[in-house]
């Protein structure tokens, strides 16, 4: 999967990557959180929700890797249980 690398922790720089629209509708205070984010960092909210969701995606991604190690070694420990 290709993404952008932006993370919370650099978003004083800029990714350099094409980018598309995208329209959500969110609560008012998710808004002003995010808003708040941004101000303090001095960036884009743009920026903000970008990077907050590639760390949402890598923290997906960390946790079926881990669901799937384990499976693995269940099976490897009982070869006749069912993978779920």
């Amino acid at each position: 999967m290709v993404r952008s690398t932006l993370r919370l922790a650099d978003l004083e720089h800029d990714a350099g990557v094409t980018s598309k629209l995208l329209n959500v509708k969110v609560p008012d205070t998710l808004m002003e959180q995010i808003a708040a984010i941004a101000h303090e960092l001095g960036c884009s909210k743009t920026a903000v929700v970008v990077a907050l969701l590639n760390e949402g995606l890598d923290a997906q991604a960390e946790q079926v890797a881990a669901e799937q190690a384990g499976a693995t070694v269940a099976a490897a420990i009982d070869p006749t249980a069912k993978a779920s």
